[in-house]
């Protein structure tokens, strides 16, 4: 057997330091631009612009759902008139600003929408229908619960559970 030296390391190990650069003349135009630059990026962002041209006329929200749906897109969106026409991503949205808007509907409406369901619905009435739609279902599945629960109680253990729950709501 033949043995070969390995290749060593190709650079010494030294640590470089950058020294940082002379305090000269600054240069005003850079400074000024620099200056500029972080103006800009600290600047708070308008809260709200125009309604932007739509393909569809502006037509008022009509039901709560759709008051309610409306500003959650006038905030996410930065859009201070939103109609119930409107699509969401004719108007300026796209998947991140989607992703945060499901977000914010699953909290205010205490319902569990996906992304989904906002791609496939759009359109501010036809979401405001569907959210609407999940609020009943989530209902008839609370009304069962309740119901298969107390069907396995006695009359006693009923009254005492209706007790329970008005005290808890009444605090």
């Amino acid at each position: 057997r033949r043995r070969l030296p390995l290749p060593t390391y190709p650079f010494e190990r030294r640590r470089y330091w950058i020294d940082p650069p002379a305090q000269g003349p600054a240069v005003p135009a850079a400074a000024a631009a620099r200056e500029a630059a972080m103006a800009a990026m600290t600047a708070p962002a308008p809260s709200s612009h125009d309604r932007p041209a739509a393909a569809s006329p502006y037509v008022a929200p009509r039901t709560e759902t759709e008051h309610r749906l409306a500003g959650l897109w006038s905030e996410v969106l930065a859009i201070a008139q939103v109609g119930a026409e409107d699509n969401f991503f004719d108007v300026g949205g796209h998947s991140l600003l989607a992703i945060d808007l499901v977000g914010r509907i699953r909290e205010a409406f205490a319902i569990e929408l996906v992304l989904a369901d906002l791609s496939a619905t759009p359109v501010l009435a036809s979401l405001a229908r569907r959210i609407e739609g999940l609020k009943a279902e989530a209902e008839k599945h609370a009304v069962k619960e309740v119901l298969a629960m107390l069907d396995g109680l006695s009359e006693e253990q009923v009254e005492a559970e209706l007790r329970r729950r008005l005290a808890a709501a009444g605090d």
